[in-house]
Parts: C-alpha cells; structure tokens; sequence
C-alpha cells in the first residue's frame, strides 16, 4: 500500500512545479507583452523624428500590435514638399518583439537579446509588380533589426532580374543587396549598397556596367553635418552594332556636403581612371564642383532628376551657389569634348533631321565634333570658360577679368 507520506510530497512537488512552470510563462509573456508596448511607442516617436526633416514624410495608416508579432501599414512621401514631384511609397511592415528573438540575416539566424525585428515589404501592387519581373516570390526583402539602445541595422536584397521584352528589349541585373547601420531617424548612418551587373540591350546596341557600389556616410550632430556618398564602378560600357564605342574604367564619383558654423558646403568630385571615347583614348580625368555657402532653401526642394533640361540644370546650380564666395567647376578638357561631341551625335541621329541625313556616320561625328570644338572655344572666347591647359574651369568673375583685360 503506498506511502501517504510519499503521496503527499509526490502532490507537493508538482504543484511547486506547476507554479514555477506558470510563473515562467507569466514572466516571458508579460516580457513580451512590455517590449511590444516599448517598441510601439519607439516606432511612434521614429515616425515623428523623421517627419521632421525635409523632404520626406511618413503616414501611418494602421498599426496592429500582438504578443510576438505586430503589423504596420504606411505610405513613404519623398519630395514630399513639391506636390508635382512627389513619389508615394506603400510599406507594409512585419515587427517582431523582444527580448530574445531568431533574427534573420544574411548570414543566417542569430539568436538576439533585448531587440526587435522589422520585415519591411512594399506595398501589395508594387510587390506583385516586382513579383511578374523576378518571377520570385520574395524579390525584395528589407529586414532591420533594432537594438534597445536605438541603433540598428539594416540588410535590403532585390532579386535579380533577366527579361526580354517583345520589342527585343532585354535587361538583367544580379542581386542588389545592401547593410546599412544607423540610429532610428537616419540622421547617422553608414553602408554599403552593391550592384555586381547591370546590362541592358538591344540587336542594335548594349549598354553594361559592372561592379557598381554606393558607400553611403552621414553624420550629424546638432548644427554639425558631414555626409560624403561615393559611386564606384568597375566597368561602364556602351557598344553598338558590335563595336564598343564609350568604355570608362575604374570610375569614383564622390559627393560631400559639410555643414559648420551655418556654412554649408558642396564637394563633388568624378574620377576616371582610364577611358575610351569611339577611337580617342584618354586617362585620369577628374570632374571637380566646389561651392561654400550653399543655399538650403533650393537644397531642400530639389527637382526629380528626370525632369532636369540642360537650361534646368544651370539654373539650379545657379540658384544652389547663389551666396557662394569660392566657387570651382573645372572640366577635364579633352575628354569633355569627345563626350560632348558623341552625346550630340547620338542624340542628333535619334532626332526627325538626323533620321533623314544620309551621309556616312562617321562624317557626321566629324562635322558634330567640329561644331561643339568651335562652341567651347567661343566659350573661352567670352570667358565663361578658362582654359587652364588640361582643363577648363568655369569664369564665376567675368565682369572683374573683362575689366581687367580692357584696362
């Protein structure tokens, strides 16, 4: 007959197990429980942070918090402050909790404590979009992951792309991917986004680039900002009927703004390392724009690239340098002219006339070439340009060399 003694204990235990059981499954809920209620009033505080910059706004539609998982729905306003240029980006984001999480990243899963995890996904259209052209079901993916110190980290992957439309049009792309690390508002962050190749053709024409990265580098503390981005290619290619016609090598491209005692100043530099123009072969040409005093109001509301003419693109220079005191704009000569000359005769051969003009294409590069020599040294002529040997630097003091060279 069994113990009542033992049976007692037996009893005992398990109940002592039982509420220690419950007690750990209390203590890990309400621990999730907290963190979902912390990371939520964050994403809050985040969304008013960065609305707050120009630009740029965000719209929350809809935020669902769970236990581990919460949802979120929100639309992406960049150029928000000019209606005619605006560009609406739908997200749709996936946040898991803390305080221990499988975080996924490109290495793989890592277990994570104290952190969150957002997915970010764009918007149903847009994805489906993505979905037809990669013909992936999850072509992009933007995961970040978020420390309770408010820094963070974010990977994106695009996945690659190979079509070819019915008009012969084909394009392809290796995987995109990125890692960027910042605080929460982006006002600090540091990253790289690489593109290995990039090729599009037709039977007529090709155009390629190769091993393409954007090194991004921002910093900003109260009135102090420094944000250098540099645009590094390998290779970028553009043949026609099998002839490779513009070839330039090893091409950096850095811009930098820095901002000091309410001097914000502009520093763009474009480097080519070697480069060939149809049959002219050129080495270490360096595009140089240098401006102090840059005026932020223009700044601030910048023009959609593709809505840019040549004429659009002078006056907003213009109208960016307005109060600068030190200006430097300095063109490599030679090289300047040949893609000048090569621009002008692709773009005069798609026009009505150039469709119609039956001469030989190498006579009419040749009479193009002629023409745009013939302009820029009537530039320098009226000292709009200064010829400094291997290149020319644009005349920001005509009215003060005029005098000078009548007096």
């Amino acid at each position: 007959m069994p113990d009542l003694t033992e049976i007692c204990r037996v009893i005992i235990l398990k109940k002592r197990f039982l509420l220690v059981l419950a007690s750990i499954t209390l203590v890990i809920g309400c621990s999730y429980f907290l963190t979902g209620k912390v990371i939520q009033k964050n994403y809050y505080e985040t969304i008013a942070k960065i609305n707050t910059q120009p630009n740029i706004k965000v719209n929350l539609l809809n935020y669902k918090r769970g236990l581990i998982h919460s949802s979120a729905e929100l639309e992406v306003a960049v150029g928000a402050d000019n209606p005619a240029t605006t560009q609406i980006i739908p997200l749709q984001q996936v946040i898991t909790h803390g305080p221990i999480i499988a975080m996924h990243t490109p290495n793989g899963y890592r277990v994570k404590i104290l952190a969150g995890q957002i997915r970010s996904s764009l918007g149903v259209d847009m994805q489906q979009m993505l979905q037809t052209a990669t013909k992936s079901e999850h072509p992009l993916t933007i995961t970040t992951i978020v420390d309770f110190s408010d820094q963070a980290t974010t990977w994106l992957n695009l996945t690659a792309i190979d079509q070819t439309t019915e008009t012969e049009f084909h394009v392809q792309w290796d995987a995109i991917t990125g890692e960027i690390k910042h605080d929460l508002n982006f006002a600090n962050y540091k990253g790289v986004i690489k593109l290995p190749l990039l090729e599009m053709h037709k039977p007529s024409w090709q155009f390629k680039i190769s091993d393409l990265a954007l090194n991004l580098d921002t910093s900003r503390q109260e009135s102090n900002y420094i944000s250098s981005n540099i645009l590094k290619a390998k290779t970028i290619q553009y043949s026609k009927q099998g002839q490779e016609l513009i070839k330039l090598n090893d091409v950096s491209t850095t811009l930098a703004f820095a901002n000091k005692a309410d001097n914000l100043t502009l520093d763009l530099i474009a480097n080519v390392a070697s480069s060939q123009i149809v049959q002219q072969q050129f080495s270490n040409d360096t595009i140089k724009l240098q401006a102090n005093y840059i005026n932020r109001a223009t700044l601030e509301h910048l023009p959609r690239i593709s809505a840019l003419t040549p004429k659009a693109t002078i006056d907003l220079m213009q109208e960016l340098t307005v109060d600068s005191t030190e200006l430097t704009f300095e063109l490599p000569k030679h090289f300047t002219e040949a893609l000048l000359s090569y621009v002008s005769f692709e773009m005069y051969r798609a026009s009505p006339l150039g469709k119609y003009d039956r001469r030989p294409e190498q006579t009419v590069l040749q009479d193009i070439s002629g023409s745009i020599n013939k302009l820029v040294s009537g530039a320098v002529k009226q000292q709009l340009f200064l010829d400094k040997g291997e290149y020319y630097a644009l005349n920001f003091n005509r009215g003060t060399t005029a005098e000078a060279n009548q007096g």
